[in-house]
């Protein structure tokens, strides 16, 4: 069986926190959204993003983001979260994550991440270089 994020090109593992579950017994849906986060700040790490917004403070600002929950997860356990570059558009990129579960190897959640690249000087988007472009397609290679 092939690993449910083997087409992704970031990956990180964040351990599930006791104090992630609500008074149902299983991790909270906001947490979804964090983990969601943290794989985001990653690969955007690993593209060279943050230079970009300490160079020319240019900034990749989250428009909006959509979760699907397929399966609950429970402490203790960890999950695996790998983003991938779905689309480049003129001034944003869209994001698809995935969330699975450690101990249970199944996909816990799914979702998008529309971000938007915005120039704070000027406070307003701005447009994705080619240079820009093919970084960010370059992960999906």
């Amino acid at each position: 069986m092939t690993h449910p994020l083997a087409d992704f090109a970031n990956i990180v593992q964040l351990p599930v926190h006791w104090s992630n579950q609500d008074p149902l017994g299983h991790v909270n849906n906001v947490e979804y959204l964090r983990w969601a986060e943290y794989g985001r700040l990653a690969f955007l790490a690993d593209l060279g993003f943050f230079e970009l917004y300490q160079k020319k403070k240019i900034a990749p600002v989250l428009a909006s983001i959509t979760c699907d929950y397929r399966n609950p997860i429970t402490y203790p356990d960890t999950v695996e979260v790998g983003t991938r570059v779905q689309e480049v558009g003129e001034t944003s990129f869209t994001l698809t994550y995935r969330i699975i579960s450690g101990s249970k190897r199944r996909l816990a959640a799914e979702g998008t991440a529309v971000v938007v690249l915005f120039d704070l000087e000027k406070m307003q988007t701005c447009s994705i270089t080619k240079d820009l472009r093919d970084v960010l397609q370059k992960p999906n290679e």
